[in-house]
């Protein structure tokens, strides 16, 4: 089964190879669909990226952690390209 995570989760396209990203999984015995909330140092996190589909209620909490907890960390947007395979930060 981890192997199977490995390759669903944390595998990415050769074309976005250049991208610097650090991925966490996290293993759970949760069974409902309330968010799972970690902290970490104001000092490990440099920017925020949601993807363009994200409810607004979910961004709504995020941007509300992010300013009690995280003040002053950039929020950006991606979204798909129009015409490649690729991702556009805004």
């Amino acid at each position: 089964m981890r192997d199977i995570w490995q390759q669903v989760f944390a595998t990415k396209p050769a074309e976005w190879s250049y991208e610097r990203e650090r991925r966490l999984l996290v293993q759970t015995n949760k069974s409902d669909n309330t968010p799972l909330v970690r902290s970490y140092p104001r000092e490990a996190v440099r920017a925020v990226i949601v993807g363009e589909r994200m409810p607004d209620a979910y961004k709504a909490e995020l941007l509300a952690v992010l300013a009690e907890n995280y003040a002053g960390v950039p929020v950006r947007t991606a979204r798909r390209a129009q015409s490649a395979y690729a991702l556009v930060i805004d």
